[in-house]
C-alpha cells in the first residue's frame, strides 16, 4: 500500500516536470503559428500587388477572391490552434497544479474535446457546401475532398474520445472523494 502511494508521487512529480518543460514550447508553437499566418498574408498581398494591373477597391478579381479566402482560412485555421495550444497550456499547468486526475484537467481536457468538435463540424458543413458547389458546377475538383471527410471522421473520433476521458476522470476524481470521506 505504501510502495503504490510513493509510485504514484513519483508519477505526478513527473507529470509536474514534464508540465513546466511542454509549456515555453507552447509558447513557441503559438508565436511560430500567428508569425507563419502574417507572413503568408504579406506574400498573397504582395502577389496580388504585383499583377500589375490598378482596380478598384471594390473590385474583386477570381484571384483576389481565391487569395481573400486561403487568407480567411489561414486566419481561422490559426486561431483554432492558438486557442488549442492554449487549452493545452491550460491542462498542462493544471497538471502541474493539481495532478492529473483533478476537476481542473478534466475541464481542460473535455474544453480540448469540444473544440475539435466545433471546429470538424464547422470544417465539415463547409466541406460539404463546397463539395455541393463543385458537384453542381460540374467542377474536376470533387475528388480533391474525399481525403478531408476521412480527416474529418478521425477528428470527430478524436473529440468524442476526449470528451469520455475527461467524464472518466470526473468519475475518478469523484470516487476518490468518496473513499476518503468513507475511510
Amino acid at each position: 500500500m505504501n510502495n503504490t502511494k510513493e509510485n504514484s508521487t513519483n508519477q505526478s512529480e513527473r507529470i509536474r516536470a514534464i508540465s513546466q518543460k511542454l509549456i515555453p514550447i507552447c509558447w513557441l508553437v503559438i508565436f511560430f503559428v500567428v508569425a507563419g499566418v502574417i507572413g503568408a498574408g504579406i506574400q498573397l498581398s504582395g502577389q496580388e500587388s504585383n499583377s500589375g494591373e490598378y482596380k478598384l477597391a471594390f473590385t474583386f478579381t477570381d484571384q483576389a477572391w481565391k487569395n481573400g479566402t486561403l487568407f480567411g482560412t489561414m486566419v481561422f485555421s490559426a486561431l483554432y490552434w492558438v486557442v488549442l495550444i492554449l487549452l493545452i497550456m491550460r491542462f498542462l499547468k493544471s497538471c502541474d497544479h493539481d495532478g492529473i486526475f483533478s476537476v481542473s484537467s478534466s475541464k481542460s481536457i473535455r474544453w480540448i474535446g469540444r473544440l475539435i468538435l466545433i471546429e470538424t463540424i464547422f470544417k465539415l458543413v463547409v466541406s460539404f457546401v463546397t463539395l455541393s458547389y463543385l458537384y453542381i458546377a460540374s467542377n474536376s475538383y470533387i475528388a480533391s475532398f474525399i481525403p478531408s471527410f476521412t480527416f474529418s471522421i478521425t477528428k470527430l473520433i478524436l473529440g468524442v474520445f476526449l470528451l469520455v476521458v475527461a467524464r472518466i476522470i470526473m468519475v475518478g476524481v469523484e470516487l476518490e472523494k468518496d473513499s476518503e470521506l468513507t475511510i
